[in-house]
């Protein structure tokens, strides 16, 4: 399943995707004048974005959000979370996304799947993950790797 609807064109998220995605500020060239930065557009990256949870009453400290590229096999990970939400920065590209912590299994991996999708009520039986597509210059919402009650 391919992500399109919960695509964001403008917004607090680009806008921070963005700036991260620039890595902050003009650097000087040899001469020491500001080099021009990057406009938007052509950035190749784009940014994923949504809730942090656990089934506890805590978050994990050592909490990760990662991202497996489908084509190319890559995995990124970021962790360092304030708060319960996240944003990643990512080339273009299809991705399977999860949580990690080692205080619930060092290779489990909660994925932003069919069942996050559907509710997590005990209906929704399907944890196959959901391919989020990132595209250059946008972010998606609502990404919340929270299934950590797959079989």
């Amino acid at each position: 399943m391919v992500l399109s609807g919960r695509s964001l064109r403008t917004g607090g998220i680009l806008s921070l995707a963005i700036a991260l995605a620039a890595c902050g500020g003009a650097e000087e060239d040899s001469s020491g004048e500001a080099a021009s930065e990057p406009t938007p557009e052509l950035l190749p990256v784009g940014a994923i974005a949504g809730a942090l949870t656990y089934p506890g009453s805590y978050l994990p400290e050592d909490m990760e959000v990662c991202a497996e590229n489908q084509a190319s096999g890559e995995i990124s990970c970021k962790g360092g979370f304030e708060g319960d939400a996240y944003v990643m920065d990512l080339p273009a590209g299809r991705y399977h996304v999860w949580a990690q912590s080692a205080d619930f299994g060092a290779d489990y991996r909660a994925y932003y799947s069919r069942a996050v999708e559907c509710g997590l009520s005990v209906e929704c039986a399907d944890h196959t993950p959901v391919t989020v597509e990132v595209e250059a210059g946008e972010a998606s919402a609502d990404i919340d790797p929270a299934d950590w009650y797959a079989p």
